[in-house]
């Protein structure tokens, strides 16, 4: 249960991300905006599935993530931005707190 819970809120910062902002005169708040959100869909892939480096990744996309919301800052507030960061940071911790499954060397046969 706990790790369909984080991947819903992991998954509501992905959509919330995936809306543009008002007016596209500025190209770097859209480039952060879609930043930020493949970074919450890849949160959400190492979150699934096991891959090589896990731990590294995942903190580089909690920063990417920090970065990106905090350059959009005249978009949101703080309380907007901390609850993406926290969100950001909940994943990796659980990220990195996954382990992989076993597997028999048989194969189950």
């Amino acid at each position: 249960m706990v790790g369909f819970t984080d991947l819903v809120f992991c998954l509501s910062p992905a959509a919330n991300h995936r809306m543009s902002p008002d007016g596209y005169e500025n190209a770097g708040k859209v480039l952060a905006f879609l930043v930020a959100f493949s970074a919450s869909i890849f949160q959400c892939y190492l979150y699934l599935f096991s891959c090589r480096a896990r731990t590294l990744k995942a903190w580089v996309l909690l920063l990417v993530l920090a970065l990106c919301n905090l350059h959009l800052y005249g978009l949101r507030n703080l309380w907007q931005i901390g609850f993406h960061v926290f969100v950001g940071f909940l994943s990796a911790l659980q990220i990195m707190a996954r382990r992989p499954l076993d597997r028999r060397s048989d194969c189950g046969v």
